[in-house]
């Protein structure tokens, strides 16, 4: 909720609560491929099926399936990125880590179609803005990975961000694409200050995560 709470005081978005918008540009989406967006079991309809999603997304029955498939992601990222680079340096950790995952997610982010056209200037800065973007979301979750012990909770904590992004997305027409990721940036990075200045990162990362890595070692 912070994020589009900064998404919205910083002009980034504009509310759309009938969902009209979202629907008819999957509409648009689905005709290209010859299927009807209304074509649905009796008594659905696009819109009830719209809520459904956004429910689904803040729910258990969008987050179990999630973490099945993300298991994968966060036992590579997580349970054996992150404690091998803590254990040449706690910072390659986080900032290294943070950015080799950002990188893992480049070829995503070429994919998936622009909604605005950005200059080369927009374009770069952009990318530094969500490279900025991955480390801290990359140190959220090593912190939960480390406080927790478990590569499935942070598959949970992975999961449950994505779908609650996505499911507010749903109701929301995207103003400008950089001023949004910079919103993004400032938010999680304000967020990261807090939490070390309040000593919630002052934990005991060697004892939580150097056995792993040492037991890597002699095997």
């Amino acid at each position: 909720m912070l994020y589009y709470a900064s998404y919205t005081l910083l002009g980034a978005i504009s509310w759309d609560l009938s969902g009209n918008v979202f629907l008819g540009q999957l509409a648009d989406q689905m005709a290209a491929t010859g299927q009807d967006i209304n074509d649905l079991p009796a008594g659905f309809t696009p819109q009830i099926m719209l809520l459904l999603f956004f429910l689904g997304g803040l729910t258990v029955f969008n987050v179990l399936p999630g973490v099945i498939t993300g298991f994968g992601e966060e036992f590579g990222w997580r349970g054996l990125m992150f404690p091998l680079l803590y254990s040449i340096r706690p910072w390659m950790a986080f900032v290294i880590g943070g950015l080799v995952w950002f990188a893992w997610h480049v070829p995503l982010i070429l994919v998936m179609p622009q909604s605005q056209s950005l200059s080369p200037t927009e374009t770069a800065a952009n990318v530094a803005i969500l490279a900025v973007g991955s480390v801290c979301t990359f140190t959220f979750l090593a912190y939960v990975y480390i406080k927790s012990q478990s590569v499935f909770v942070a598959a949970v904590a992975h999961i449950t961000l994505n779908n609650a992004s996505r499911s507010f997305s749903y109701f929301v027409i995207l103003e400008n694409q950089l001023l949004a990721n910079l919103s993004m940036v400032i938010v999680a990075a304000s967020e990261k200050a807090l939490q070390f200045t309040a000593g919630i990162f002052a934990f005991a990362c060697p004892r939580a995560i150097m056995p792993r890595v040492a037991s890597r070692g002699s095997s």
